[in-house]
């Protein structure tokens, strides 16, 4: 069949959109391959308190679209003398000081800066403690103290404060800072109270070490100490405070006894030289008392009392060693 020069320009023009709706469609882009533009470490700085303190540190990768990339990073500290680094990136305090750590991946390097500086928080006592003088004098040893981080590292150009608790006497030096090896020393005059006397040593941010002397007399004397006092350091508000008592029903009715335990020591120098009584009372009355042996320097007797009934209501026991004050004590 013959087609007429009409119908041959149609099919001209048919094939033509064939050809193009065929190859038609988006012509995928090319993938663009990453390339490490930029590395940042987080945290960018760090400040260290302590020696042996450790913090974690990270490196991040990116690309030239801003997408973080996978790969190796080597860490390093430009003084290891201050601070270390570990392969993962973990810093660590070494002493005090200030230097920076760099991190390197795929030909791109970041740097943070750290610093470390010792934060004194606590103050222990190395030497000095629980030394005996006669009332009044010097102590033969001087009292020494260490500033110290929090893990224990010495710190030096700490201000080490010393108080001794009211009546118990003066030091050499009230206020002191600490040496490069963080020490501290005074010399303490006992007070004239005779017993346990207290010093305490403070730094700033509430710190501190409570020191314990015993004040003797010139002359070898007895100290009757009762309710449980035996070997307390009278310390705290100048003074010793009251020991306890123990009673074995604390809620019974007023028909019942009540058994009352305590202890009685002589933490003197010297023997009692004889016997001597010991009074329970009841709101301030004696309701019961027990006659002791003579006691030696250092010996404890135990002492228990049976006491009531009492009338409804609560009542305050306390004891009283050498009720009759026959014992010349300190």
């Amino acid at each position: 069949m013959r087609l007429t020069p009409h119908e041959m320009r149609r099919a001209a023009q048919a094939l033509v959109l064939v050809l193009l709706t065929g190859c038609g469609g988006d012509t995928p882009t090319p993938m663009e391959t990453p390339v490490p533009t930029s590395i940042s470490i987080s945290p960018g700085s760090a400040d260290f308190t302590y020696l042996n303190e450790t913090r974690p540190l990270t490196a991040r990768v990116l690309d030239q679209n801003g997408d973080e990339l996978p790969g190796a990073v080597v860490w390093t500290s430009d003084d290891p003398s201050v601070v270390s680094v570990g392969v993962t990136g973990i810093a660590r305090a070494v002493s005090n000081g200030a230097t920076s750590i760099v991190a390197v991946s795929a030909g791109l390097t970041a740097t943070a800066a750290v610093t470390v500086q010792q934060v004194a928080s606590l103050v222990v006592l190395l030497s000095g403690g629980t030394q005996e003088a006669v009332a009044g004098f010097a102590l033969a040893n001087a009292i020494v103290v260490a500033t110290q981080d929090r893990l224990g590292s010495p710190v030096g150009g700490t201000t080490v404060t010393f108080s001794p608790d009211p009546t118990h006497g003066s030091v050499s030096a009230i206020t002191i800072v600490a040496e490069a090896n963080g020490e501290a020393a005074t010399t303490w005059t006992l007070g004239t109270p005779f017993g346990p006397q207290c010093l305490k040593a403070a730094i700033t941010g509430g710190a501190e070490v409570t020191i314990s002397a015993i004040a003797r007399s010139a002359t070898p004397t007895p100290n009757l100490v009762s309710g449980n006092q035996a070997g307390g350091s009278g310390c705290s508000g100048g003074g010793g405070g009251g020991g306890t008592l123990t009673v074995l029903r604390a809620d019974p009715t007023s028909l019942e006894t009540v058994t009352v335990q305590t202890t009685v020591q002589n933490d003197g120098d010297a023997g009692t030289g004889g016997g001597f009584r010991v009074q329970l009372l009841a709101d301030g009355v004696e309701i019961a008392s027990a006659d002791l042996p003579a006691l030696a320097a250092g010996a404890e007797v135990a002492v228990e009392f049976v006491a009531g009934p009492f009338t409804p209501g609560s009542h305050a026991l306390s004891i009283v060693a050498d009720a009759d004050d026959v014992i010349v004590e300190l």
